[in-house]
C-alpha cells in the first residue's frame, strides 16, 4: 500500500546493524505503471534502502495483478485477497522468482 508495515520497519530498524546484505522482495497489488504512485512500492524500497543503508543490496516486487491473466481476473475480486499457490504460479510469477532466484546465486 506504498507503506513499509511498521512489524517489519520495526525488524528492519532493530536488526539492521546485523545485516551484512539486505535483498527485499514483495508482492504488490500494483503494477510497474503504479510503482511511483501514492500506493507504489518504490516508496517502500527507498524507506528500505534508507534504513538500512550499506547492507541495502536491491529490492524488487513480484504484481499480484500477475496471477492472472487480465482477461479471466473477475473485477469484482479484491486484488488484495489473491495469494500465490501452486495452481496460478504461472509463467510471468515463475520468470520473476527465478530471477530472483538467479540473482542471489
Amino acid at each position: 500500500m506504498g507503506q513499509l508495515i511498521a512489524p517489519l520497519r520495526d525488524f528492519i530498524n532493530k536488526y539492521r546493524k546485523q545485516f551484512k546484505k539486505l535483498y527485499f522482495l514483495t508482492c504488490c497489488g500494483g503494477g510497474e505503471s503504479e510503482k511511483d504512485g501514492k500506493f507504489g512500492y518504490i516508496r517502500v524500497f527507498q524507506e528500505v534502502e534508507k534504513i538500512t543503508e550499506d547492507s541495502f543490496q536491491w529490492a524488487k516486487a513480484i504484481s499480484i495483478k500477475d496471477l492472472e491473466p487480465n482477461d479471466n481476473l473477475d473485477k469484482s475480486i479484491n486484488i488484495m485477497e489473491l495469494t500465490i499457490q501452486e495452481s496460478n504460479f504461472n509463467v510471468k510469477i515463475k520468470k520473476a522468482y527465478n530471477d530472483v532466484v538467479y540473482s542471489l546465486s
